[in-house]
């Protein structure tokens, strides 16, 4: 039981930590979360204001710096909600473009409980789920006006 309050523990310190060594590298970062698909430890989606373009590739090289054990970093801009992974989701299908926006590190060193870890050697992956920058209008979300249903009847 101590062991694992203890990991708890260190889990909750480490988002804090990872987002202080990065934006301490990086301009315009606004948040950084460790998903819990990435056993709170693998993956880490960074959120950010974009200085200037590049930035976003300086923040994915800063968390795999900051942190080893990192295997995936997604960056996105601050209107992608990074706790949402439906959000960040919607980023990759919008924003990010295969051809040009990977990071890939091969032969780093990462977490050595990770399976697919040899000899403590891994190969490591960023995304770029960013706008270009400055922003190009056809990128803005589309905002929807509320509705309030209780003005319409409703016939089954």
């Amino acid at each position: 039981l101590s062991c694992a309050i203890d990991v708890v523990l260190l889990l909750r310190c480490l988002f804090p930590l990872l987002y202080n060594l990065v934006s301490r590298q990086v301009p315009g970062i606004t948040g950084v979360h460790l998903s819990h698909g990435g056993c709170g430890f693998y993956h880490a989606v960074i959120q950010m204001k974009k200085v200037y373009e590049g930035t976003q590739r300086n923040a994915v090289l800063a968390a795999m710096a900051a942190f080893p054990p990192l295997k995936q970093v997604i960056v996105v801009d601050d209107d992608v909600d990074i706790y949402n992974a439906e959000d960040v989701e919607w980023a990759m299908c919008t924003r990010f473009n295969p051809e040009t926006d990977i990071i890939l590190i091969n032969k780093a060193f990462g977490h050595e409980l990770n399976p697919v870890t040899q000899n403590g050697l891994t190969a490591k992956i960023g995304f770029d789920a960013t706008t270009p920058h400055p922003k190009p209008r056809e990128y803005n979300r589309v905002q929807f006006q509320s509705v309030d249903m209780t003005k319409y009847q409703i016939v089954y």
